[in-house]
């Protein structure tokens, strides 16, 4: 059997047949009052005396409905990031009205109006908590409540908007041929990831006959260029291998160049004009003629005519 009294009141409940176990589960206790126990023993001979009375006990109260300080002054949470996928996020410890804080719940969303993106919850006492997986340039917004063991407070206001660290787009991947003529080529790539940020253009090295690229000329685009993802390069040398590099350019930054692309060859031409042409030997019914030899562009001459 057991006896229970308020601090306030001398009163005591005799709450009976409690069971042989050594422990009792007690409910309906108001909550903020503070309680004093005390119990007996009962055999087939009779009762015991009863117990001293225990140390008094405060039933909490719920979490506040909203999130106080001991000062009252609400409490938000306050977010930093300095990386493109993470946020950490800080808030002051509630009161938390006589029942330890077990835990705290934490939400986020991109836009608070449109919903609830996650909800996280941490089983620690520690008033901080890095949130992961998020994406690059973007604008996240917080909120936060308090755990203990009689249930949750209600949600702080959302938080300032918070963005996680900008950064470029993607490295684009290797550019390919489109058409090859004798002294020009026509290139194409696929717009990278930029994490919903407009490409401003495109970057282009190119490189004859040097797949190391040290010698590359690097040509800057625009943002007709950025638009279609591809260049027609003119006035190249026929039967020449070319290599291409092609990186992208936002506001949020520049990516790496890509991995060289080609060789791409431009096609076969035909020899180009004779030039100095000039008169040698001029003797009756005969006359001899000399001329430079023309670029043939890598091809053997078969024949003058």
């Amino acid at each position: 059997e057991m006896n229970v009294r308020m601090a306030d009141s001398e009163n005591c409940m005799l709450v009976s047949e409690i069971g042989q176990e050594p422990k009792v589960k007690l409910n309906g206790l108001e909550a903020g009052k503070i309680y004093f126990f005390q119990v007996r023993a009962c055999n087939a001979l009779g009762n015991s005396d009863w117990s001293f009375w225990s140390e008094g006990y405060l039933v909490p109260n719920p979490l506040q409905t909203v999130v106080r300080n001991e000062e009252g002054e609400e409490i938000e949470p306050l977010s930093s990031s300095d990386s493109p996928t993470s946020i950490k996020l800080e808030w002051d410890e509630p009161c938390s009205q006589g029942a330890p804080i077990i835990g705290y719940r934490v939400q986020y969303s991109l836009d608070p109006a449109e919903g609830v993106d996650e909800t996280i919850t941490s089983l620690h006492r520690r008033t901080w908590l890095v949130v992961n997986d998020l994406k690059p340039s973007h604008l996240y917004f917080f909120r936060v409540q308090a755990l203990n063991e009689v249930g949750a407070s209600e949600w702080t206001n959302w938080s300032d908007a918070v963005a996680t660290k900008a950064v470029g787009p993607e490295t684009p991947e290797p550019p390919t041929l489109c058409h090859a003529e004798s002294r020009a080529l026509s290139i194409a790539w696929t717009e990278p990831f930029s994490c919903g940020f407009r490409l401003d253009s495109y970057d282009v090295k190119v490189s004859c006959e040097d797949s190391s690229m040290k010698h590359a000329i690097l040509i800057r685009g625009d943002k007709a260029l950025a638009e279609k993802c591809s260049m027609e390069l003119q006035d190249l040398e026929p039967m020449h291998e070319y290599y291409f590099q092609v990186r992208a350019v936002a506001s949020t930054g520049t990516s790496e160049f890509s991995k060289v692309a080609g060789p791409f060859k431009t096609t076969m031409a035909v020899a180009a004009k004779c030039t100095d042409l000039q008169v040698t030997k001029n003797e009756t019914r005969k006359v001899g003629l000399q001329f430079c030899t023309p670029e043939t562009f890598r091809l053997p001459i078969l024949k003058f005519i």
